[in-house]
């Protein structure tokens, strides 16, 4: 699939891409015979803002979570590169070693998925959501968890930061050029 992407890019006048991790994969695989101007990476939509703590308060009631509780959300599908099982795992190794919080997974995932989640006490699958619920649960959350081994871009980590909310990823392709301030 990458060969049919660089041979259509090598193809168009110019390329933009959405990071500059992406612009050099883009560059290096193509052997220069693509014209990277540059990247334009997105942002998150106006209404990802940071939420005071009585909003967060009132805001977990209205769901029915314990105000007093701590949250980690993430935002994935159920692609082995977005390392599902092992976040589970290691969450599960937490909660064995007494952290309080959550683990509130937004997002479609098949039915493996759900089934690996409930047998670990603290994981809610919240599954797929309005942009006003996740937009809630991030606003909500201690903390924004984006694991994954291979990230494009990572736009719930740009939207978490939004919100005043600390992002937590991987070290590889695009996720440390979004996070890196």
């Amino acid at each position: 699939q990458a060969r049919q992407w660089i041979a259509t890019y090598a193809t168009t006048d110019a390329c933009l891409s959405y990071s500059d991790w992406a612009g050099e994969v883009l560059t290096d695989q193509s052997g220069g015979k693509i014209n990277y101007i540059g990247s334009a990476p997105p942002s998150a939509h106006p209404a990802y803002q940071p939420m005071s703590q009585e909003e967060r308060r009132v805001n977990r009631e209205n769901y029915g979570i314990d105000p007093n509780s701590k949250i980690i959300g993430t935002v994935m599908r159920n692609q082995r590169r977005k390392l599902y099982p092992d976040l589970f795992e290691a969450f599960k190794k937490a909660k064995s070693n007494g952290i309080i919080h959550n683990l509130l997974v937004i997002g479609k995932n098949d039915n493996i998925v759900w089934e690996q989640a409930k047998h670990i006490p603290g994981i809610v699958m919240c599954g797929f959501v309005t942009e006003k619920l996740m937009i809630q649960i991030i606003q909500g959350s201690e903390a924004l968890i984006l694991p994954s081994l291979h990230e494009g871009f990572g736009l719930p980590l740009v939207e978490a930061m939004a919100c005043g909310i600390p992002a937590i990823t991987s070290n590889v392709f695009s996720p440390p050029e979004i996070v890196k301030d």
